[in-house]
């Protein structure tokens, strides 16, 4: 059973490699298969605009996926606490998408336990948490993911609550269908979910890891600015938003850069 502790680790490893690969599937391969759409009749537009959301959808999840990865391979493997806080996020997360894609089940179920029996199995293995908190960078990159979670339920609750006439943020420049409006909300309530997931890790990385002083937190948190960059590239009318906001976040984990670390 010891082996088994140190060892569960690798469950999320796996579990990280599963959402790199459906976020690459989502970014390169959907776009590209068009009768995925067939039975919405969409016009070209609306097509191209679906494309584009999936675009979104798959990026997020990719770094959902390397978050994982990354707090699975530094901070779990080594038995640190913060890792292990971190990813009680993940079998909420399947069961999420669970309900959402419940033709899944299949196999999202069996993770979600797979997951929840490793977190159970390691939960006396860990790392007592030994404070070192020597410079406060980490206030700034928790703001960020303050921002996150605005960023999330936004998507999960405002946008699909929108008129499809509404004047800013509404869908009658590009389809009116109800079919289409119902499957353009679907989207964004699957993104909102995903961005959701990214902020709580972001988060729980910063409040038990990075506050906390331990390097493989301050390591895995540049996730944070890169992915808000990457974003740029999406939306460039943002670019000024969006590059303050991964500005912020780089400052403050440069403020609580390694050299200010005791905790490997």
């Amino acid at each position: 059973m010891e082996k088994v502790k140190s060892n569960s680790w690798i469950v999320f490893a796996l579990v990280g490699f599963l959402f790199v690969g459906w976020g690459f599937h989502q970014f390169f391969v959907i776009p590209t298969y068009t009768d995925h759409w067939d039975w919405l009749v969409p016009t070209p537009d609306l097509l191209e605009y679906i494309k584009f959301r999936f675009q979104n959808l798959g990026a997020f999840t990719f770094a959902n996926g390397v978050f994982v990865l990354g707090v699975a391979l530094t901070g779990l493997r080594k038995g640190e606490r913060w890792a292990w806080v971190v990813l009680t996020v993940i079998p909420v997360y399947i069961l999420f998408l669970t309900a959402i894609f419940y033709w899944l089940s299949f196999l999202t179920i069996p993770l979600a336990l797979l997951t929840s029996w490793a977190l159970w199995v390691s939960r006396d293995g860990l790392q007592p948490v030994v404070s070192n908190r020597r410079r406060a960078g980490w206030v700034l990159v928790f703001i960020v993911g303050l921002l996150l979670l605005y960023f999330a339920y936004d998507n999960l609750f405002v946008i699909p609550a929108l008129d499809v006439r509404d004047p800013e943020r509404g869908w009658d420049w590009l389809t009116t269908n109800p079919e289409h409006i119902d499957y353009i909300k679907l989207y964004f309530r699957v993104y909102g979910i995903h961005i959701l997931v990214f902020g709580a890790m972001a988060l729980l990385s910063v409040w038990f890891g990075l506050r906390e002083g331990y390097r493989s937190s301050w390591q895995v948190l540049w996730l944070v600015p890169l992915l808000i960059v990457l974003h740029v590239f999406f939306w460039p009318w943002t670019a000024p938003i969006l590059i303050a906001v991964a500005l912020l976040a780089a400052i403050g984990l440069w403020w609580a850069r390694p050299n200010s670390f005791s905790i490997s």
